[in-house]
């Protein structure tokens, strides 16, 4: 999952004219932890579509996986635009993100979204 990532990462970015400001930090205990397939590909696509300006010098995006005990953190966060306010999707993304979720891990899991005008962040913990 987390190459997968990467690669996304890096093919979109050939896609905008301006370097982002990245950083991805992994900090797990073991390589194999059973992560459900493309559970965090769509948290980065939404980055790509609604938080990346291509033609703005000064995107940032930034990705955190953690494992904390028998817990994952995952939190990706990314600057918001004035003009992104006008390219708001319709939420089926993060509706159908929290149903897998719910279906998957019931209330066992934490999906934390915080939009403050300056960063979108999105806080996922859940049991491994």
């Amino acid at each position: 999952e987390i190459d997968f990532l990467q690669n996304y990462i890096a093919l979109e970015m050939i896609r905008i004219l301006h370097p982002v400001q990245y950083d991805f930090s992994v900090q797990v205990q073991q390589q194999d932890l059973p992560v459900p397939p493309m559970l965090f590909t769509p948290f980065v696509e939404n980055v790509f579509k609604h938080g990346i300006d291509k033609k703005s010098k000064h995107n940032m995006l930034k990705i955190c996986l953690v494992q904390k005990e028998s817990y994952l953190h995952f939190t990706i966060k990314n600057k918001i635009f004035p003009n992104q306010t006008e390219r708001q999707g319709s939420g089926t993304g993060l509706d159908n993100i929290r149903k897998r979720l719910d279906i998957l891990y019931g209330n066992e899991y934490e999906l934390d979204i915080d939009n403050n005008e300056i960063f979108y962040t999105v806080n996922l913990k859940f049991p491994i």
